[in-house]
């Protein structure tokens, strides 16, 4: 009896390991093409990438001596392929919308969209909001997008001036 319960055991711990190692495979291929992407859209903007985050289906990266930015994000109906060009950026700013869930006691406030807004120098030409997150196109929760975007934030508002 200890020697089948010790072959199950083994068995169970065998297959756990197996799929943690198929996810975690899956996810470095996932990230390395995000940033063969993101490489790509550089190059074919005569720029190279000198810094750069990935996440989930998303990569963003910048060219700090061109001082242009690139984003890729894909989510399940949309695809996002932005280059900016931040010499005409004035600033950019983390947007969040939120909504009230539940009663009043009870209420949670729910984050519904997550995005960077560019404003331009130029007064005619509109702000740009680019989405990294819309309940209403992905079903998947947050992870560090708030934190990774602040991040980014405050690199494009330094590369900007």
């Amino acid at each position: 009896m200890d020697m089948g319960t010790g072959i199950i055991g083994l068995a169970f711990l065998l297959i756990c390991i197996a799929l943690f190692y198929i996810l975690s495979r899956g996810n470095q291929k996932r990230e390395k093409q995000l940033l063969k992407s993101i490489t790509d859209l550089a190059a074919a903007n005569n720029a190279k990438i000198t810094l750069h985050d990935t996440w989930n289906n998303a990569a963003i990266g910048i060219d700090m001596i061109a001082k242009k930015l690139f984003i890729i994000a894909n989510a399940n109906v949309r695809k996002i392929l932005q280059h900016i060009n931040l010499a005409e950026v004035q600033r950019c700013k983390v947007n969040r919308e939120e909504k009230t869930v539940g009663a009043k006691e009870d209420a949670v406030r729910v984050i519904e969209k997550i995005e960077l807004v560019f404003t331009y120098y130029e007064k005619n030409k509109p702000d740009n909001a680019v989405v990294f997150y819309d309940t209403s196109f992905e079903m998947s929760s947050l992870s560090d997008e708030i934190q990774l975007l602040e991040k980014w934030c405050k690199i494009i508002n330094d590369n900007c001036k």
